[in-house]
Protein backbone atom coordinates (compact mmCIF):
# COMPACT_ATOMS: atom_id res chain seq x y z
CA UNK A 1 0.00 0.00 0.00
CA UNK A 2 1.48 3.78 -1.04
CA UNK A 3 1.48 6.18 1.87
CA UNK A 4 0.90 9.88 0.70
CA UNK A 5 2.21 12.17 3.46
CA UNK A 6 0.45 15.42 3.99
CA UNK A 7 2.82 18.57 4.23
CA UNK A 8 2.66 18.10 7.95
CA UNK A 9 3.79 15.00 8.07
CA UNK A 10 7.21 15.53 5.62
CA UNK A 11 7.26 18.54 8.16
CA UNK A 12 7.50 16.03 11.40
CA UNK A 13 9.99 13.47 9.40
CA UNK A 14 13.14 16.21 8.48
CA UNK A 15 12.13 17.32 12.40
CA UNK A 16 13.15 14.04 13.48
CA UNK A 17 16.15 14.00 11.20
CA UNK A 18 17.29 17.41 12.72
CA UNK A 19 17.29 15.82 16.01
CA UNK A 20 18.53 12.72 14.83
CA UNK A 21 21.64 14.82 13.13
CA UNK A 22 22.05 17.02 16.29
CA UNK A 23 22.03 13.84 18.37
CA UNK A 24 24.30 10.98 16.92
CA UNK A 25 27.04 13.91 15.96
CA UNK A 26 30.11 14.89 17.82
CA UNK A 27 31.20 17.85 19.38
CA UNK A 28 32.74 19.30 22.50
CA UNK A 29 32.91 23.00 23.74
CA UNK A 30 35.69 25.33 24.52
CA UNK A 31 37.07 25.38 28.37
CA UNK A 32 35.96 28.00 30.19
CA UNK A 33 37.64 31.75 29.60
CA UNK A 34 38.76 32.35 32.88
CA UNK A 35 41.59 30.02 34.14
CA UNK A 36 43.42 30.70 37.51
CA UNK A 37 47.01 29.39 37.43
CA UNK A 38 47.92 30.95 41.08
CA UNK A 39 46.92 32.61 43.47
CA UNK A 40 47.84 35.54 41.72
CA UNK A 41 48.00 34.91 38.01
CA UNK A 42 44.60 34.63 35.92
CA UNK A 43 44.26 34.23 32.31
CA UNK A 44 41.40 35.07 30.20
CA UNK A 45 40.78 34.06 26.64
CA UNK A 46 38.38 36.27 24.95
CA UNK A 47 34.88 35.24 24.07
CA UNK A 48 34.18 35.22 20.81
CA UNK A 49 30.48 36.91 20.25
CA UNK A 50 30.01 36.11 16.98
CA UNK A 51 27.87 39.15 15.88
CA UNK A 52 23.96 38.57 15.53
CA UNK A 53 21.44 38.74 17.96
CA UNK A 54 19.02 35.91 15.96
CA UNK A 55 21.88 33.61 16.32
CA UNK A 56 22.11 33.96 19.87
CA UNK A 57 18.36 33.29 20.26
CA UNK A 58 19.08 29.89 18.39
CA UNK A 59 21.64 29.26 21.19
CA UNK A 60 24.13 29.63 18.39
CA UNK A 61 22.98 26.56 16.69
CA UNK A 62 23.38 28.84 13.24
CA UNK A 63 26.18 26.62 10.79
CA UNK A 64 23.34 25.57 8.73
CA UNK A 65 21.45 29.08 8.24
CA UNK A 66 22.15 31.52 5.31
CA UNK A 67 19.23 34.15 6.94
CA UNK A 68 21.47 37.24 6.78
CA UNK A 69 25.29 37.73 6.47
CA UNK A 70 26.10 37.18 9.74
CA UNK A 71 26.02 33.49 8.88
CA UNK A 72 29.48 34.23 7.43
CA UNK A 73 30.99 34.26 11.20
CA UNK A 74 29.68 30.58 11.55
CA UNK A 75 29.77 29.40 8.06
CA UNK A 76 31.40 31.47 5.37
CA UNK A 77 29.80 29.03 2.45
CA UNK A 78 26.45 29.92 3.84
CA UNK A 79 27.02 33.44 2.02
CA UNK A 80 26.21 32.12 -1.28
CA UNK A 81 22.05 31.68 -0.18
CA UNK A 82 22.07 34.53 1.42
CA UNK A 83 18.39 35.27 2.15
CA UNK A 84 18.14 38.81 3.76
CA UNK A 85 20.47 41.84 1.89
CA UNK A 86 21.06 43.81 4.69
CA UNK A 87 23.73 46.08 6.67
CA UNK A 88 23.42 44.49 10.69
CA UNK A 89 25.19 46.55 13.41
CA UNK A 90 25.30 44.35 16.46
CA UNK A 91 25.97 45.30 20.27
CA UNK A 92 26.66 43.12 23.30
CA UNK A 93 27.90 43.35 26.61
CA UNK A 94 29.07 40.72 29.18
CA UNK A 95 28.17 40.98 32.61
CA UNK A 96 30.03 38.18 33.98
CA UNK A 97 33.74 39.62 32.55
CA UNK A 98 32.69 43.35 32.18
CA UNK A 99 33.14 43.02 28.55
CA UNK A 100 31.31 45.18 25.63
CA UNK A 101 31.53 44.36 21.56
CA UNK A 102 30.46 46.48 18.77
CA UNK A 103 30.37 45.11 15.27
CA UNK A 104 28.94 46.03 11.67
CA UNK A 105 28.57 43.64 9.27
CA UNK A 106 27.79 44.32 5.27
CA UNK A 107 27.61 42.19 1.87
CA UNK A 108 30.66 43.54 -0.69
CA UNK A 109 28.94 41.42 -3.65
CA UNK A 110 26.29 39.50 -3.62
CA UNK A 111 25.31 37.29 -6.62
CA UNK A 112 23.44 34.04 -7.84
CA UNK A 113 25.52 31.65 -6.20
CA UNK A 114 28.09 33.82 -4.49
CA UNK A 115 28.55 35.74 -2.15
CA UNK A 116 31.65 38.36 -1.03
CA UNK A 117 31.14 39.79 2.69
CA UNK A 118 33.18 41.45 5.64
CA UNK A 119 33.06 42.80 8.88
CA UNK A 120 34.51 45.44 11.46
CA UNK A 121 34.18 45.06 15.06
CA UNK A 122 35.74 46.74 18.64
CA UNK A 123 35.54 44.78 21.74
CA UNK A 124 36.75 45.85 25.11
CA UNK A 125 37.19 44.86 28.54
CA UNK A 126 37.35 46.40 32.03
CA UNK A 127 36.18 49.90 30.63
CA UNK A 128 32.65 50.01 31.77
CA UNK A 129 30.86 49.47 35.48
CA UNK A 130 33.08 48.79 38.53
CA UNK A 131 36.63 48.25 37.85
CA UNK A 132 37.12 45.26 40.69
CA UNK A 133 34.99 43.54 39.12
CA UNK A 134 37.29 42.44 36.30
CA UNK A 135 41.40 42.25 36.66
CA UNK A 136 41.17 42.69 32.86
CA UNK A 137 41.66 46.02 31.16
CA UNK A 138 42.59 45.66 27.58
CA UNK A 139 41.11 46.94 23.57
CA UNK A 140 40.61 44.23 20.87
CA UNK A 141 39.64 45.32 17.49
CA UNK A 142 38.98 42.83 14.12
CA UNK A 143 38.42 42.96 10.75
CA UNK A 144 36.69 39.88 8.88
CA UNK A 145 36.15 39.34 5.50
CA UNK A 146 34.41 35.76 3.65
CA UNK A 147 33.87 34.39 0.39
CA UNK A 148 31.49 32.04 -0.86
CA UNK A 149 30.99 30.19 -4.06
CA UNK A 150 28.25 27.61 -5.61
CA UNK A 151 30.39 24.79 -7.00
CA UNK A 152 27.62 22.67 -7.94
CA UNK A 153 23.48 23.56 -7.37
CA UNK A 154 22.73 23.50 -3.88
CA UNK A 155 26.36 22.83 -2.50
CA UNK A 156 28.79 25.90 -1.98
CA UNK A 157 32.25 25.90 -0.04
CA UNK A 158 33.38 29.13 1.59
CA UNK A 159 36.39 30.96 3.37
CA UNK A 160 36.82 33.48 6.01
CA UNK A 161 40.10 35.60 7.17
CA UNK A 162 40.19 37.23 10.26
CA UNK A 163 42.79 40.12 11.36
CA UNK A 164 42.51 41.23 15.25
CA UNK A 165 44.56 43.13 17.31
CA UNK A 166 45.06 43.82 20.68
CA UNK A 167 46.07 46.39 23.33
CA UNK A 168 46.56 46.99 26.87
CA UNK A 169 48.35 49.44 29.17
CA UNK A 170 51.48 47.65 28.68
CA UNK A 171 51.46 45.54 25.58
CA UNK A 172 50.04 45.53 21.94
CA UNK A 173 49.38 42.40 19.96
CA UNK A 174 48.44 41.22 16.10
CA UNK A 175 46.92 37.95 15.61
CA UNK A 176 45.41 36.19 12.33
CA UNK A 177 42.73 33.18 11.92
CA UNK A 178 40.60 32.04 9.87
CA UNK A 179 37.65 29.22 8.98
CA UNK A 180 36.68 27.24 5.88
CA UNK A 181 32.98 25.98 5.41
CA UNK A 182 30.42 23.92 3.20
CA UNK A 183 26.66 24.42 2.73
CA UNK A 184 23.92 22.51 1.25
CA UNK A 185 20.83 23.47 0.68
CA UNK A 186 18.65 21.03 -1.72
CA UNK A 187 15.57 23.04 -1.31
CA UNK A 188 14.54 25.99 0.68
CA UNK A 189 12.95 23.74 3.48
CA UNK A 190 15.67 22.12 4.04
CA UNK A 191 19.79 23.25 4.90
CA UNK A 192 22.80 21.83 5.96
CA UNK A 193 26.33 23.67 6.73
CA UNK A 194 29.58 21.86 8.13
CA UNK A 195 32.38 24.51 9.24
CA UNK A 196 36.06 23.93 10.30
CA UNK A 197 37.46 27.26 12.19
CA UNK A 198 40.35 27.69 15.04
CA UNK A 199 43.03 27.91 11.91
CA UNK A 200 45.68 30.54 13.30
CA UNK A 201 46.35 32.29 16.10
CA UNK A 202 44.11 33.88 18.84
CA UNK A 203 45.10 36.34 21.96
CA UNK A 204 44.57 35.13 25.62
CA UNK A 205 44.66 38.12 28.56
CA UNK A 206 47.14 37.46 31.77
CA UNK A 207 47.22 39.77 34.38
CA UNK A 208 49.45 38.46 37.83
CA UNK A 209 49.03 41.78 40.02
CA UNK A 210 45.26 42.29 38.90
CA UNK A 211 46.45 45.87 37.61
CA UNK A 212 47.88 45.25 34.78
CA UNK A 213 47.17 43.10 31.66
CA UNK A 214 49.82 41.55 29.41
CA UNK A 215 48.45 39.71 25.79
CA UNK A 216 49.79 36.71 24.87
CA UNK A 217 49.48 34.68 21.30
CA UNK A 218 47.81 31.58 21.39
CA UNK A 219 47.17 28.66 19.29
CA UNK A 220 43.46 28.64 18.73
CA UNK A 221 42.04 25.18 19.17
CA UNK A 222 40.75 23.34 16.03
CA UNK A 223 36.85 22.76 15.79
CA UNK A 224 34.57 21.21 13.68
CA UNK A 225 31.05 22.15 13.69
CA UNK A 226 28.23 20.31 12.26
CA UNK A 227 24.40 21.05 11.64
CA UNK A 228 21.17 21.40 10.04
CA UNK A 229 17.80 23.62 9.97
CA UNK A 230 14.39 22.78 8.47
CA UNK A 231 11.89 25.31 7.85
CA UNK A 232 8.05 25.50 7.91
CA UNK A 233 6.29 26.29 5.33
CA UNK A 234 9.13 26.34 2.61
CA UNK A 235 8.49 29.93 0.79
CA UNK A 236 10.72 32.37 2.74
CA UNK A 237 8.46 34.89 2.61
CA UNK A 238 5.61 32.83 4.61
CA UNK A 239 8.26 30.97 6.90
CA UNK A 240 6.65 30.64 10.27
CA UNK A 241 9.03 28.15 11.89
CA UNK A 242 12.35 27.14 11.99
CA UNK A 243 14.50 24.89 13.88
CA UNK A 244 18.14 24.26 13.95
CA UNK A 245 20.10 21.74 15.68
CA UNK A 246 24.34 21.96 15.57
CA UNK A 247 27.19 20.69 17.01
CA UNK A 248 30.61 21.02 17.71
CA UNK A 249 33.65 18.64 17.96
CA UNK A 250 37.21 20.81 19.73
CA UNK A 251 39.90 18.20 18.69
CA UNK A 252 42.15 16.94 21.19
CA UNK A 253 39.91 17.42 24.18
CA UNK A 254 36.88 15.52 24.87
CA UNK A 255 33.67 16.59 25.99
CA UNK A 256 30.08 17.25 23.99
CA UNK A 257 28.13 20.61 23.41
CA UNK A 258 25.28 20.37 21.41
CA UNK A 259 23.20 23.36 20.30
CA UNK A 260 19.55 23.85 19.58
CA UNK A 261 17.15 26.75 18.38
CA UNK A 262 13.96 27.32 17.56
CA UNK A 263 12.12 30.63 16.19
CA UNK A 264 8.50 31.38 15.60
CA UNK A 265 6.80 34.17 13.77
CA UNK A 266 3.94 34.94 15.47
CA UNK A 267 3.09 37.70 13.32
CA UNK A 268 4.09 39.45 10.27
CA UNK A 269 6.45 41.47 12.72
CA UNK A 270 6.92 39.45 15.77
CA UNK A 271 9.20 36.04 16.10
CA UNK A 272 9.85 35.01 19.32
CA UNK A 273 12.83 32.46 19.61
CA UNK A 274 14.73 29.92 22.46
CA UNK A 275 17.11 27.76 22.48
CA UNK A 276 19.42 25.43 24.71
CA UNK A 277 23.22 24.72 25.15
CA UNK A 278 24.43 21.08 26.72
CA UNK A 279 27.57 20.00 27.23
CA UNK A 280 29.12 17.91 30.63
CA UNK A 281 29.84 21.31 32.60
CA UNK A 282 26.96 23.25 31.37
CA UNK A 283 23.69 23.76 30.43
CA UNK A 284 21.96 26.94 30.04
CA UNK A 285 19.19 28.41 27.74
CA UNK A 286 19.02 31.13 25.77
CA UNK A 287 15.61 33.24 24.79
CA UNK A 288 15.41 36.48 22.09
CA UNK A 289 12.98 38.15 20.15
CA UNK A 290 12.37 40.15 16.76
CA UNK A 291 10.88 43.00 15.55
CA UNK A 292 10.51 43.09 11.76
CA UNK A 293 9.13 46.16 9.54
CA UNK A 294 9.46 47.13 5.96
CA UNK A 295 13.41 47.54 5.14
CA UNK A 296 14.62 47.70 8.77
CA UNK A 297 14.63 44.43 11.45
CA UNK A 298 15.23 44.40 15.77
CA UNK A 299 16.79 41.54 17.22
CA UNK A 300 18.11 40.95 21.01
CA UNK A 301 18.29 37.57 23.22
CA UNK A 302 19.63 37.23 26.38
CA UNK A 303 21.76 34.66 28.67
CA UNK A 304 20.13 34.49 32.16
CA UNK A 305 22.01 31.91 33.34
CA UNK A 306 24.26 32.62 36.14
CA UNK A 307 26.54 29.48 34.67
CA UNK A 308 27.20 31.37 31.65
CA UNK A 309 28.48 34.82 30.69
CA UNK A 310 25.36 36.61 30.97
CA UNK A 311 25.51 38.54 27.77
CA UNK A 312 22.97 40.22 25.98
CA UNK A 313 22.86 41.02 22.44
CA UNK A 314 21.08 43.52 20.39
CA UNK A 315 20.92 44.18 16.22
CA UNK A 316 19.64 45.93 13.81
CA UNK A 317 19.49 45.69 10.41
CA UNK A 318 18.85 47.51 7.39
CA UNK A 319 18.01 46.52 3.72
CA UNK A 320 19.71 47.16 0.42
Amino acid sequence: MKIHLTPYHRLLTRIFFVLIVGCIATGSLISQTLRYISPNTIQYTPHTNFPGARAAGFADAFVSDAYDVTCMYWNPAALAYLRQMSVIATYSQERIIRGMEEDITFPLRVMEGEGLSAGLSANNVGYFGTQSKTPFRALQYAGTIAYAKEIIPALSVGASALLQYGQSDVSKLWTAAGSIGVFYAPDQQLSYGASFSGIGSGMLYETSDHITTTLVTQNLPHILSMGASVRFPENPNETVLIISAANSKLFGESGIRYNGGAELWLVKFLALRGGYIVHPNLSAARFGMGLRFPGVEFDSAISPSKSTDQAVHFSFAVDL
